[in-house]
């Protein structure tokens, strides 16, 4: 319950706070257009606290059932999410364009990720399809296995599962995190239509194809007993090591993809990081 009122606050208070931006721009008086960026400023940072409530929540689950890089992953994006609430108190007048940009892209991410991760029907659904798609990859390279809706996948092998579980599709296993922050940047930035399509093209479907062979390899790996004396340790050796390595590589090169295709994120992004460590190089639009 908790993690779906801080989706919606999160949603709620960045779609606000555009609004307020909007009525913030020169075409408004100057006095109106003053009381607005302080709006802004309020109504962004309450948006930022709600995802640092969600993402904590996030953190608490991930320990408990024992992944702990993946506990550790969100606690960043709660340190991050902290971070811009910082930036927003102390350097808002230095790069008022940076943030407005860094709020659509987090609105349109926020949309993105929440629908799925709160709405049980689309979870459900997003999970399944990746199930029935790397069970049936799995068919297709002779490792016989059968799914049970909506997140499970078994060998066909009539000893395995007297011993080891299935495979269980989590939300995470999806990709959606990544399908989220790159929509969100790649729709987000301002830059024409027409590369903005583009570069979401390269990058989006490209994870989605990525993921599900990282999901058919660890799958693979586990009912093969491909790497270690049993498949516990070729899973934890194949989902853990390898996978995450794989991951990493393929997230820096979809970037360098969507840079090509979209130097204006890249920019973004620089600007960003200007904020953040050499707050002084960014010139007051004030």
């Amino acid at each position: 319950m908790w993690s779906q009122i801080s989706a919606l606050a999160a949603f709620f208070f960045f779609a606000l706070s555009l609004k307020f931006w909007q009525i913030s721009q020169p075409t408004q008086a100057e006095e109106g257009a003053g009381r607005s960026f302080v709006a802004f400023r309020l109504t962004n940072a309450l948006a930022w606290l709600s995802v640092a409530s969600y993402a904590s929540l996030d953190a608490s689950k991930y320990m408990r059932s024992g992944e702990e890089f993946d506990a550790v992953m969100t606690l960043f994006f709660v340190a991050f999410s902290a971070l811009v609430c910082f930036l927003l108190a102390t350097r808002f007048s230095q790069s008022e364009r940076t943030f407005f940009t860094l709020t659509k892209v987090a609105l349109l991410a926020s949309v993105v990720y929440f629908s799925f991760a709160e709405i049980l029907a689309l979870k459900n659904a997003l999970i399944y399809a990746n199930t029935y798609a790397v069970s049936s990859l799995l068919n297709a390279l002779n490792i016989p296995t059968y799914t049970e809706y909506p997140a499970y996948i078994y060998s066909k092998s009539a000893t395995f599962h007297e011993i080891y579980k299935p495979i269980e599709i989590i939300l995470a296993c999806t990709a959606i995190q990544s399908v989220a922050l790159f929509a969100g940047l790649t729709l987000g930035v301002s830059a024409p239509a027409r590369r903005r399509v583009k570069a979401f093209l390269v990058s989006v479907p490209t994870i989605l194809a990525l993921n599900l062979l990282r999901n058919v390899f660890v799958c693979a790996a586990y009912f093969l007993n491909l790497f270690g004396s049993t498949p516990l340790d070729s899973f934890d050796i194949a989902h853990n090591i390898i996978a995450r390595i794989f991951v990493l590589f393929s997230l820096i090169l979809i970037a360098y993809a969507v840079f090509i295709f979209l130097p204006e994120a890249l920019n973004f992004v620089d600007d960003f990081l200007k904020l953040v460590f050499r707050p002084s190089s960014i010139k007051s639009s004030e």
